[in-house]
């Protein structure tokens, strides 16, 4: 539906001044595909004389596209038409990214096999030893009291002869003893040996378990690591995703609203036949030469003021043979600059947009790596920049945004020595990190879009975290193998002091 609020007319200078316009956009009564405040059209007057309307010059202020309105309109039941979203062709990856990412906290939080084999080994040793020690003691105090107690009966005899033969029975029992005493004796010094012997191979045990728990631990390594495609994905791809959606609707917009050769809007003409002298170019029935325009847009859900030009838009492209051109420039908060051409003058429709925003401010965002490490990133400077193409239903392509000014942190709600130095590690190396730049290289059609993802961001990420887990992992290594020693040293010098 077309409301025109005011229509003035000047036959005789030719122009044409209209005051508020709104054109209903279809299948959505409360919305207008188009609207204006007002609008100064300058005729060509030959042109009228012949049924045709050419406008030569003009101008349409305060425009707004898909504003809202505030009664809907009144028009027939017409199907909107369905939204379409662009599929990123990395999303076979994206699973796999997450899972990935997803495991930063059971990487930082991950408790290691502290219950070597040595220490264990080492233990059930030194029972066995204590218990071999205390058995060996046993004997020997026994010998040593029976070794007293004859020396002190000798001493008493020498001391008082008379009493020898009082205390022969005593005598005789010390003669046997003392030969049980040597064979004791010699016993314990037999022990002594087998246990010397028995201790250097248990020392050499001790070594040969070491150097296994050493070979764990040289085998403990980070069990997956980052993927620099997965990780642009999950850090910038839905966000990135909505401006291809945005762009890739600019020049659906143009596919659909302008001219086609088949749905020529041509002037209801009188009976009789005109007669062309040679070489005169039959014109359009409808032609704007040069339409100046002014109005306001929105990008990123914010507003901005444009001005533009619309040139050679007719409603019978073929016969005017050259493309339709819409350029849009701004120069405030958001400088903007977009050229559209619109071609209908072939077999194949032919559309594209060369569109560039050379400064957007992204506000401070933090994307959740997952449920207890996050990802900051401060404001940042944002340019897009980009070229789409459709020829017929094929669409080709690319949208690229560079973000400069980037500071990033890495948030974590983990515990435990092992997450604090890969945190603190991580934030000093994103320090350097500033600018990331990202593509989307589009294919399919505007019926089914998609798109697929570069970035630089992802890589530069995955370099840091994979490097900095290594690190850690390399870190923790170490103070495993100085507790395994320094536990071995310990057991080697209690074996020294058995011994």
């Amino acid at each position: 539906k077309l409301e025109i609020d005011q229509l003035k007319a000047s036959p005789f200078q030719t122009h044409l001044t209209v005051g508020r316009v709104a054109l209903t956009s279809p299948g959505n009564p409360m919305e207008n595909l188009l609207e204006f405040s007002n609008g100064h059209l300058r005729l060509d007057r030959n042109a009228l004389f012949r049924k045709k309307v050419i406008i030569t010059e003009g101008r349409l202020n305060e425009i707004r596209l898909g504003a809202t309105r505030q009664v809907p309109s009144e028009v027939g039941e017409i199907p909107a038409p369905k939204p379409v979203e662009s599929r990123l062709l990395n999303d076979r990856l994206e699973g796999m990214g997450e899972k990935i990412v997803g495991g930063m906290t059971s990487f930082l939080t991950k408790r290691f096999d502290e219950n070597f084999e040595t220490v264990r080994f080492s233990k059930e040793m030194m029972d066995r030893w204590r218990g071999e020690y205390q058995v060996l003691m046993g004997q020997a105090k026994k010998a040593e009291q029976r070794v007293r107690e004859i020396r002190n009966l000798s001493l008493a005899l020498r001391e008082n002869p008379l009493n020898t033969l009082r205390d022969l029975p005593r005598i005789e029992q010390a003669v046997r003893d003392s030969q049980t005493i040597k064979v004791d004796l010699n016993q314990i010094k037999q022990a002594l040996r087998r246990h010397r012997v028995q201790m250097a191979k248990d020392r050499g045990e001790i070594v040969s378990t070491k150097n296994r728990d050493l070979q764990r631990i040289r085998e403990i390594q980070v069990s997956g690591k980052l993927n620099g495609q997965t990780l642009s994905q999950l850090m910038v791809g839905k966000i990135h995703g909505r401006r291809v959606d945005q762009a890739i609707g600019w020049i659906r917009w143009l596919r659909t609203h302008f001219p086609h050769p088949e749905k020529s809007l041509e002037t209801l003409r009188d009976r009789g036949q005109t007669i062309r002298f040679p070489g005169i170019i039959e014109e359009p029935d409808f032609l704007v030469r040069n339409l100046s325009l002014g109005g306001y847009a929105e990008i990123d859900e914010r507003s901005f003021e444009f001005t533009g030009a619309l040139v050679g838009l007719t409603t019978q492209p073929r016969r005017y043979g050259k493309p339709t051109y819409l350029h849009l420039q701004s120069t405030g908060d958001i400088g903007f600059n977009l050229k559209g051409m619109v071609d209908r003058t072939g077999d194949i429709n032919r559309d594209r947009i060369i569109f560039h925003i050379p400064a957007l401010q992204i506000a401070e965002q933090t994307v959740d790596v997952d449920q207890r490490v996050g990802l900051r990133i401060g404001k940042t400077r944002l340019e897009i920049r980009g070229r789409i193409e459709l020829a017929g239903e094929q669409l080709t392509g690319k949208v690229t945004t560079v973000q400069t000014g980037v500071s990033m942190e890495m948030l974590s709600a983990l515990d435990g020595r092992m997450a604090s130095d890969f945190i603190g590690t991580v934030n000093g190396e994103l320090a350097s990190l500033r600018k990331f730049e990202t593509t989307a290289h589009l294919s399919g059609s505007l019926d089914r879009p998609s798109w697929k993802l570069s970035s630089d961001l992802g890589p530069q990420l995955a370099e840091v975290f994979n490097g900095t887990l290594a690190e850690v992992y390399a870190s923790k290594k170490n103070l495993l193998r100085s507790k395994l020693n320094h536990q071995t040293e310990e057991v080697i010098s209690e074996l020294g002091n058995l011994l």
